[in-house]
């Protein structure tokens, strides 16, 4: 999609924003937030206080649910996105 969007001069300068911004949008906040919430449902901590340790025992169904709800919630809104995205390109190119 990008490639076709593009002049052809522009191309390489649009290939490599996709590419840093893909990355930093999906790559770096992604584990956190997974980590932040994974560590949200740990029933049982190794040391004294939830503030430290490592999970030693985690709620396995709430772990399914929240797997389930982001994968599908990521879905939805990126074929959204997809459909808004095709819908302004076949409008552009029959114009």
């Amino acid at each position: 999609m990008i490639l076709r969007s593009t002049e052809l001069k522009e191309r390489p300068l649009a290939v490599a924003l996709n590419s840093v911004i893909s990355r930093l949008t999906g790559g770096l906040p992604a584990p956190l937030i997974f980590g932040l919430l994974l560590d949200k449902l740990c029933l049982v901590y190794s040391s004294e206080t939830c503030t430290g340790g490592a999970c030693l025992l985690t709620d396995h169904k709430r772990v399914r649910y929240l797997c389930t709800i982001v994968a599908v919630s990521f879905k939805v809104v990126s074929s959204i996105f997809l459909l808004l995205a095709w819908q302004l390109y076949k409008r552009r190119s029959s114009s």
